[in-house]
């Protein structure tokens, strides 16, 4: 539980966004067997991750692209200028809304949820011209 805590406590701007249930919900699956193995496979892909991504961004993609990214990262020191998931799209994508979501952190879903879901609705709203997403 402590190396999780570490994480949700560590990574937010406002860490009481995560409340200690939260986290046991969390701890309860990840202490599952196999439970972390998916998270750390997510880690060990990065090189080729990163190899991927260089060789998919020769041809970038076309679609609207929205990319939200915490302006509070303590492992960069704190307030950022431009979060790395808005720089990366922009790499990857021509049509990006790249949004900075002030005093978040790293789970900007559980930090500041109606802004998240007010941006995705314009976001689909702003797109929807085949009538197709409802």
């Amino acid at each position: 539980m402590m190396y999780l805590s570490w994480f949700y406590r560590g990574l937010a701007y406002n860490p009481s966004a995560i409340t200690q249930e939260d986290i046991n919900e969390y701890v309860s699956h990840y202490s599952a067997p196999g439970g972390m193995h998916a998270g750390f496979e997510y880690y060990k892909a990065f090189p080729q991750d990163a190899i991927d991504n260089q060789n998919y961004s020769k041809t970038k993609l076309t679609m609207p692209v929205l990319a939200l990214g915490g302006g509070y990262i303590p492992v960069l020191g704190g307030n950022i200028t431009m979060p790395s998931v808005v720089y990366g799209m922009k790499m990857l994508a021509q049509n990006v809304q790249g949004i900075k979501v002030s005093n978040t952190g790293h789970f900007i879903p559980e930090e500041q949820p109606q802004f998240v879901i007010k941006q995705i609705s314009n976001f689909i709203g702003k797109h929807n011209t085949t009538n197709n997403i409802k």
